[in-house]
């Protein structure tokens, strides 16, 4: 123990204790920076002749107060030689920049915002935590090793987090991976969560203080904006068990819960896991030990920082320390310091910046921006608290994850794509129906042939009556060709583009042979009783001129059919039906089907409907006007009013 005749040496601290505005509470960490303090000054080996004595101020996280405190310790009846803190960097940031001018170095244990690395704007700066540009290559690296690539920012609207998904946002870009908002709130999140709703947004990079994640995940389960589809990736600096604490939102600590899910958290790797002795000879686990002893006095709950506390209370006892022990070379002590001294300023800063220790976070030392580079926990949320399922290691930028719950989510649905086909029974049934007529017209085929020289069937002309039939046969053919999809699936183009053609061809002729072959009838019937010159007329009525006429027709479908096949011929395409959301809503179910189609479908359809509809109003012209013949074996205008009927169907 040093002893009581120590001259004073005052260290300007900075904790966030009253921050009911909201932000970052550091006030779980000043057991530790007093633990520090009581090691230091019981150290005879360090600042001999020396008491450092610590003057603490509440910075409450604001920028304002910040100032208005850094003054206090400036215009006190003492003068400080060095800053420490605060844990927060609204507060820091300005006192950094501030600092300067009354030339106090100044050691942060939290202060996590990029523009802290700024060396030509805060030269005296230093901070033992790491920027949170660390925590954005452990996000990137995450979502690399779960192939997340579609992503959105929520952040809460301060500057630290401004900056910080900056950063984040030129790491994604340079990784490739879609970010498809970049939303910001300042107090109310209900137009963010809607706008991630509306994008479908999957997982969620949550920059903010832990009140306004409380508010935003309140807000997700009030719109419904929750499940296991969506994943939440978090800082892991907020206090233990933060969701259920609720005085700030109005849902309960279940409803919390269950939005934010199985969230990933990353936080630095503060409290070393290393059994090596400290400066001050304990091991870290001895001394998270003597700490959570010592915050047993305090109603500020336990932080997760204090390792920092403890470490940057080093780095500044280390400092001054080497700074003493050089200005006693030139006849000078600490206690020469003013505030316009740049001489041992600058002495000071070079110290810091020099100090190298093991200390309760590990080895402690700082980059030439005054930054300390870490490895990161990945934490998730398992049942009822934050469990640690990975680690980062900065150093070379590898993830590894071994304990996650559950597999991870895609960053966007899953799209499975599903065949509509004709149900089975419904084929079976039409197809049996369409064997049936086929069985049929090949029965009445056969029964044609062998009775064609009776009287009855000689008179309605046997022999046009089986291109009829024939007709008919392929149009059932069709029917099965149809349904003949149930069989298919999408790496059938070839046969099913094979097929479209073919039932479009058979379908095209059979109608011609059924229908025109029935209406030339008719046609014949039609001259006979209404011309009065029927002897002279009658030669070119027979069975062989309607043939001819029926092959002319038969012809101009060929001619048309080919023109079609050969300039723009039909194919297969996968075409899609409304889309639906599976019910883990992670995959998205595609129906589609198998459509024939070609690039002018529907001007060769028209004129195909064109030519068969004249041929169908031609034929109700016909049997309009033999309707009245008298000779049921030649009198077919029944039958072919039945037949238009069932095509118009």
């Amino acid at each position: 123990m040093k002893s009581s005749a120590n001259v004073p040496l005052y260290i300007g601290g900075f904790i966030d204790l009253n921050t009911t505005n909201g932000g970052w509470n550091s006030g779980g960490v000043y057991p530790a920076i007093e633990l520090a303090l009581q090691h230091i000054n019981q150290d005879q080996s360090l600042l001999q002749g020396i008491k450092l004595e610590l003057v603490i101020k509440d910075s409450r996280c604001s920028d304002a107060y910040a100032i208005k405190t850094l003054v206090e310790h400036i215009t006190a009846d003492h003068t400080v030689v060095m800053l420490i803190g605060p844990g927060c960097s609204i507060a820091a940031e300005p006192i950094a920049i501030a600092g300067k001018f009354w030339n106090l170095v100044q050691v942060a244990y939290a202060a996590g915002t990029p523009r802290l690395s700024d060396k030509t704007l805060f030269p005296l700066f230093y901070r033992v935590n790491a920027p949170e540009t660390v925590a954005n290559l452990a996000i990137v690296a995450m979502l690399k090793k779960f192939k997340w690539s579609r992503v959105a920012i929520v952040k809460e609207d301060v500057a630290v987090f401004n900056d910080v998904s900056e950063g984040l946002q030129l790491l994604l870009r340079r990784e490739n991976i879609s970010l498809i908002g970049a939303n910001s709130f300042i107090t109310n999140p209900d137009n963010v969560i809607t706008d991630l709703k509306q994008k479908d947004a999957r997982i969620i990079i949550v920059l903010t203080y832990e009140g306004k994640c409380r508010k935003l995940m309140c807000s997700a389960f009030r719109h419904g904006f929750y499940g296991k589809h969506i994943v939440w990736l978090l800082r892991g600096w907020y206090v233990e068990d933060w969701s259920k604490v609720v005085t700030d939102v109005t849902c309960s600590p279940q409803e919390v819960q269950s939005a934010h899910g199985n969230y990933i958290a990353f936080e630095e790797v503060i409290l070393s896991t290393s059994t090596e002795k400290t400066i001050n000879g304990l091991t870290p686990d001895q001394l998270n030990k003597l700490y959570l002893r010592q915050a047993r006095n305090i109603s500020y709950p336990i932080n997760s920082y204090a390792a920092y506390g403890y470490d940057a209370m080093w780095v500044v006892a280390l400092a001054l320390n080497r700074t003493n022990t050089l200005l006693k070379e030139s006849g000078l002590t600490l206690h020469n310091f003013t505030y316009d001294n740049k001489y041992i300023a600058s002495i000071i800063n070079e110290s810091t910046a020099k100090t190298r220790f093991f200390g309760m976070s590990g080895e402690v030392a700082f980059l030439d921006n005054g930054d300390r580079i870490s490895s990161m926990w990945i934490e998730q949320f398992q049942d009822d608290g934050e469990i640690r399922v990975g680690v980062f290691d900065a150093t070379h930028g590898d993830t590894g994850v071994d304990r996650i719950n559950g597999s991870p989510p895609p960053s966007e649905p899953v799209t499975i794509t599903e065949i509509v086909l004709i149900e089975m029974p419904l084929f079976v049934t039409m197809a049996t129906i369409a064997c049936a007529g086929i069985f049929l017209s090949t029965l009445f085929l056969i029964l044609n042939i062998k009775n064609r020289q009776r009287t009855f069937i000689r008179m309605s002309s046997p022999y046009l009556n089986n291109f009829i039939i024939a007709g008919s046969i392929m149009c059932y053919t069709c029917v099965i060709l149809f349904g003949v999809d149930v069989f298919l699936d999408e790496s059938d183009h070839v046969i099913h583009s094979a097929i479209c053609s073919f039932r479009l061809w058979l379908l095209s002729c059979g109608y011609t042979l059924a229908f025109g072959t029935m209406f030339i009838k008719t046609w014949r019937v039609y001259k006979i009783f209404t011309n009065h010159k029927l002897d002279k007329q009658l030669g070119r009525l027979h069975d062989r001129h309607l043939v001819c006429m029926l092959a002319l027709m038969l012809s101009v479908d060929l001619l048309f059919l080919s023109v079609w096949q050969a300039v723009d011929g039909l194919k297969t395409e996968i075409r899609n039906v409304q889309t639906e959301n599976g019910r883990n809503k992670i995959t998205i179910l595609m129906p589609v089907f198998l459509a024939c189609t070609c690039t002018h479908k529907l001007i060769w359809l028209g004129c195909l409907y064109t030519y068969k509809g004249l041929l169908m109003i031609f034929g109700l012209f016909l049997a309009w006007e033999t309707r009245n013949v008298s000779y049921p074996a030649l009198n077919d205008s029944r039958y072919i009013g039945l037949s238009v009927y069932n095509v118009v169907i």
